[in-house]
């Protein structure tokens, strides 16, 4: 069995554990309620409505309301995926399992990236299919274009290995109730620093620190956006945050398999 077929397999374990262990039914569930609540915000699809004796046509809001719903959708699926990635790894280490998918000729390195290539299947694979139903409903009922959710897809997926990896690495160290937990606080303040430091240009103390270090997971997605409302973002906008959202993917996707690598596993 080559390489690459030994390590298809190892991740297609990895998502019918998931599936059986019902924790990516949850998450594809709650990717289907992401979608619901995104059609029930979508919901009006034209016409015009008055405000203190001024006229608003629907769509005049649609650039305001269009970035906001689809990156929240995104973020709220970047969670998911940390939460699939908890359970992904720490779930066969403390079963016993992986000690019996080890003792083949199966090296660690493989399986910790197998098993993150299976949680990021289900989650990036439902999340996308959400998002790009997202996309359609505010091309259809907005009238935004659909290059700019496109893009913001590709920012997903890159938003959701990054925190699929460090999620997955927490879970070695701590139980995965308390790695979700961190993983939750942490996405907040993430975005929170991205989203401060996009609308004032400035910020201080420890949100500075995130916004110029921390992987820019909501900055990415503005700029993506951005042509939604606003002339876009240029060429240069875009260098630093992608340079540095694909250190933070490498570097936790290293860091995951080096620590694995060192990791006891009780027979």
């Amino acid at each position: 069995m080559s390489g690459a077929t030994r390590f298809t397999k190892l991740a297609a374990d990895a998502v019918r554990d998931a599936l059986r262990n019902r924790i990516g039914l949850l998450a594809i569930l709650f990717a289907l309620a992401i979608g619901v609540f995104a059609d029930r915000c979508t919901g009006i699809e034209g016409g015009s409505f008055v405000v203190n004796g001024r006229l608003y046509d629907v769509s005049d809001g649609a650039r305001l309301v269009g970035p906001l719903l689809y990156g929240l959708c995104a973020l709220t699926l970047v969670w998911v995926a940390g939460l699939v990635a908890c359970d992904s790894l720490a779930r066969p280490l403390s079963e016993g399992t992986a000690s019996l998918v080890l003792s083949r000729p199966v090296g660690r390195r493989a399986y910790a990236l197998a098993r993150l290539a299976g949680a990021l299947a289900i989650s990036v694979g439902a999340g996308a299919s959400v998002l790009l139903a997202v996309a359609f409903l505010l091309q259809a009922r907005f009238g935004l274009d659909l290059a700019p959710a496109l893009v913001a897809l590709g920012v997903f997926a890159v938003d959701a290995w990054v925190v699929a990896a460090v999620a997955m690495t927490l879970s070695l160290w701590l139980p995965r109730l308390v790695a979700l937990a961190a993983v939750t606080i942490g996405l907040q303040l993430v975005v929170a620093a991205n989203l401060f430091y996009t609308v004032a240009e400035s910020s201080g103390g420890m949100l500075s620190a995130i916004e110029r270090f921390g992987p820019p997971l909501a900055t990415s997605l503005v700029l993506a956006l951005s042509p939604w409302f606003s002339d876009g973002a240029v060429a240069g906008d875009w260098l630093e945050p992608a340079l540095r959202l694909g250190v933070w993917g490498i570097g936790a996707t290293a860091l995951l398999v080096a620590i694995f690598g060192r990791e006891e596993i009780a027979a």
